[in-house]
């Protein structure tokens, strides 16, 4: 578009591979912008507006990993052009929307806004003179939840929390009882507060509390603040404190390999790996290990039978298994009241490493290595809830079906020895002490 001494160009989509629009390449960028300025007259400044920012310039994008995520081309091309281009217009990138900067004489204005219910808009007021010179002025449209109480009914409030923002009943109470507390100054910091959630799973419970100890971003979450308010955090909220922090440890220490907490077992501890494979009601496989004497032992469905003599006789053991409904089917529809230890749980809350999810595929990558094996990578590595689910579904309507016996006994048997490795390596690994909490506190 050509306005006055001014040509406006657009550029759509990004060249950082996330999304259905980040699949442009540097050089469709480039090529675009220099036809761009080939159809420019010499006295014709550009003016780009740009749905990625250029590299390195409000582009540091944190919810895929904390990285610069804007276009190296674009970039190029800015400085290349030098007083040409006075202004670049972007977005993409929300955690630095709202703000300004420049590359030599060129201004670099962000406005994207958080895509949140609980973030104010971010609108931008630019104007350039013929010469080029630059002005930017931000202002903020009110999130919907400030919207929300800029009434005056709590009866009104709640309504609309639940119905508009999608809180539960006790979730938009919270949030009465914090504006009612803080007034402004919570709804000011509650896209801060958001992020925290958000980002690592802490519960709006969790979030409040910490809010509580002045806590509105990351950096200031330790130890010392979590123990505090464990203290006064109940189950369920408790266990998502703990395991959002493990989380936010996960992202600050990519590089550590440690244990918040000593692992609930030792060398002396007799213990069985259970793992079994089911459909919502009904278990299909019962899967054992016993790491003492190397044994694996696999039970059908309809060898219940076998399964309630097995356990009986490791009544002395701790069974120990990785999430799911285990627990469920072995001690409340069997009724066998064994000692069970949760290992996903465990590794959710305790376990600080480089890892992206704590699937057990992740974890034992991260913790036991790759094994280069093609029965490992067709029975470990390639495999999903998806498959499993599946070819639980083909025997419960044909028992016999030798094929999906056999995948679904080695998928077992490859997940309960992972699960071996992971536990012999957790025994290894060191635990935070006391000392190091405190000097981290300090």
């Amino acid at each position: 578009v050509r306005i006055g001494k001014f040509f406006i160009v657009g550029q759509e989509g990004s060249t950082d591979g996330i999304g259905l629009f980040g699949n442009y390449l540097e050089a469709d960028v480039k090529i675009r912008l220099e036809l761009a300025r080939e159809f420019a007259e010499p006295d014709v400044k550009l003016i780009i507006v740009s749905h990625t920012p250029p590299r390195g310039v409000l582009d540091r994008a944190l919810r895929f990993g904390a990285r610069s995520i804007g276009s190296i081309a674009l970039r190029d091309f800015i400085e290349e052009s030098g007083p040409m281009i006075p202004l670049v217009i972007c977005g993409h990138v929300h955690k630095q929307g709202g703000s300004w900067d420049r590359i030599d004489n060129t201004i670099v204005v962000n406005v994207s806004s958080h895509d949140s219910l609980f973030a104010k808009a971010n609108i931008a007021w630019i104007t350039v003179d013929e010469n080029g010179i630059v002005n930017v002025d931000f202002y903020k449209l009110p999130s919907p939840v400030e919207e929300i109480f800029e009434s005056t009914s709590r009866e009104k409030w709640l309504e609309d929390l639940i119905n508009f923002i999608g809180l539960s009943r006790s979730e938009a109470e919270l949030f009465i009882e914090m504006f009612s507390k803080y007034g402004k100054r919570f709804l000011d910091d509650l896209h801060k507060l958001a992020d925290l959630k958000f980002r690592f799973g802490f519960t709006w419970d969790n979030i409040f509390k910490l809010y509580a100890h002045g806590v509105i971003s990351a950096d200031q979450i330790n130890d010392k603040i979590i123990e505090k308010v464990a203290r006064h955090t109940h189950y369920p909220h408790n266990v998502h404190l703990r395991r959002a922090y493990a989380n936010l440890l996960r992202e600050r220490e990519r590089e550590k390999i440690y244990l918040l907490h000593p692992l609930p077992i030792s060398n002396e501890d007799k213990y069985i790996i259970v793992d079994t494979e089911y459909i919502p009601n009904n278990v299909v496989l019962f899967g054992f290990y016993d790491p003492f004497l190397g044994e694996v032992r696999q039970f059908w469905f309809n060898e219940i039978n076998r399964v309630m003599e097995y356990v009986n006789s490791r009544r002395d053991h701790v069974f120990i298994y990785w999430g799911g409904a285990d627990k469920r089917f072995l001690n409340e529809r069997l009724g066998l009241n064994i000692k069970m230890l949760n290992l996903l749980y465990f590794v959710q809350t305790s376990l600080v490493a480089p890892i992206v999810s704590t699937t057990l595929q992740d974890v034992h990558r991260i913790l036991c290595g790759f094994t280069e094996d093609q029965w490992w990578q067709e029975n470990f590595y390639d495999v999903d809830w998806v498959d499993k689910l599946y070819l639980c579904n083909v025997l419960m309507r044909n028992s016999n079906d030798s094929i999906a016996r056999e995948k679904l006994a080695n998928i077992n048997r490859a997940d309960l020895l992972a699960l071996n490795c992971v536990i012999n390596k957790l025994k290894n690994l060191p635990v935070k002490t006391k000392e190091e909490t405190i000097h981290n506190n300090i």
